[in-house]
């Protein structure tokens, strides 16, 4: 459950209306369609750049690192991620390639595309 509602905390963050409902119900896709069953969540009245839409979509997500509150906070205000705010790589990934940033209590903060590799990234830090 807790993964649905992250996802459509994701889809409402992009514009996106979400209907989280059961296919227990009889006619149900018809029904939450029509908003008759199910949890609706609203989206967000703000605008997103298509590449920020790309890049959140996750389709292409090949890695994963996990920042520290104040990394978090940085990443929510738009500012860069430093290495000093890496705590850990979760999942290795190449230069380029796009990454999922989680805060410590793996919640997703931001996705972004690679300026260098993982192995690199773990040189620079003491702390990964």
């Amino acid at each position: 459950m807790t993964s649905k509602l992250n996802f459509a905390r994701l889809a409402n963050q992009m514009g996106i209306e979400v209907v989280i409902f059961s296919m227990q119900t009889e006619d149900a896709i018809t029904k939450a369609i029509k908003h008759e069953t199910g949890t609706l969540c609203l989206p967000e009245r703000k605008k997103i750049s298509s590449r920020k839409k790309w890049l959140a979509s996750g389709s292409l997500i090949k890695g994963e690192l996990m920042v520290d509150r104040g990394a978090e906070e940085a990443l929510l205000k738009h500012k860069s991620l430093l290495a000093v705010g890496v705590t850990r790589i979760v999942e290795h990934f190449e230069k380029g390639e796009v990454l999922n940033i989680v805060n410590l209590d793996g919640l997703t903060v931001a996705v972004a595309r690679a300026k260098m590799d993982s192995s690199l990234l773990s040189q620079s830090s003491k702390k990964i």
